[in-house]
């Protein structure tokens, strides 16, 4: 069975997945929106996009409307510091 839309996988993609635990069609939270892209930039760091290849600046940006200002280009957040700032929220949220 192949789903519209459904995030497809290969060996040697770097992801960063939300999902749900619950039995679904697609685990993905959002279908696309939970699941971002890692790329290594130039200078070896691990950068965060979402699905669609548009830098991730900041968490925040999940889910909302993609609209790239080619004139204000955005710099992709590290995978460490996005890491650590959900990680923070996570374990604010818990409290």
């Amino acid at each position: 069975m192949v789903v519209a839309e459904m995030p497809r996988f290969a060996v040697g993609d770097r992801r960063v997945v939300f999902a749900r635990r619950a039995q679904s069609i697609n685990p993905i939270v959002g279908f696309t929106q939970g699941l971002l892209r890692v790329s290594r930039d130039t200078d070896g760091v691990e950068r965060v996009f979402t699905a669609g290849g548009v830098p991730l600046g900041h968490p925040e940006q999940i889910g909302l409307r993609s609209t790239v200002d080619t004139a204000t280009p955005i710099a992709p957040m590290s995978l460490s510091a996005f890491r650590d700032r959900v990680s923070r929220a996570v374990a604010e949220a818990q409290r």
